[in-house]
């Protein structure tokens, strides 16, 4: 379960890093009080499919990882 938690937290410092370069790319358009240009629209868009994939990928390393250790999230099923 360890590598498991290693893997999820690694993946979620990732996502926040890719919205953090988003939101980043976001308020530098505000600063100068314009919108996005395509070229930015575009890299904001990417960013935010990267981290969605990455969300998708956390959760299902969550599964995986309660799938691991049954006895520790739900009870014995070795009856």
């Amino acid at each position: 379960m360890g590598h498991h938690n290693a893997l999820v937290a690694y993946r979620a410092r990732e996502r926040a890093g890719l919205l953090r370069l988003a939101a980043d790319i976001v308020a530098m358009a505000e600063r100068r009080n314009s919108p996005l240009s395509r070229g930015e629209d575009a890299i904001v868009v990417e960013l935010v499919k990267k981290a969605q994939a990455l969300e998708h990928e956390i959760i299902q390393l969550q599964k995986d990882a309660l799938r691991a250790c049954p006895s520790k999230h739900g009870g014995a099923q070795d009856a």
